[in-house]
């Protein structure tokens, strides 16, 4: 999997080396996160909300989680912080 400079979340095949899948979330991707014993991807926005893809369907799932952080301060503001792991 991967993601854009256009925030497209694209699914690849390694062994047909080509995209099989395509999504387009309504916000900008600030994480992506896969499982290999897991049918979905986890995708989150700069909104703070997390949408689910399902990989084997090839589409959103029907799984959204809100920015829980604005229920419980609706006048807050939102951070974004990525971290990325430099590989060794």
């Amino acid at each position: 999997m991967s993601v854009d400079s256009k925030n497209e979340v694209i699914v690849w095949s390694l062994q047909q080396s080509k995209k099989i899948a395509g999504y387009s979330p309504p916000g900008a991707v600030t994480s992506l996160v896969t499982d290999p014993g897991l049918d979905w991807a986890f995708i989150g926005l700069s909104s703070g909300e997390v949408v689910a893809y399902d990989l084997d369907r090839e589409r959103l799932a029907p799984l959204r989680l809100p920015n829980f952080w604005r229920e419980r301060k609706p006048k807050g503001t939102i951070i974004v912080n990525c971290l990325y792991a430099a590989a060794s």
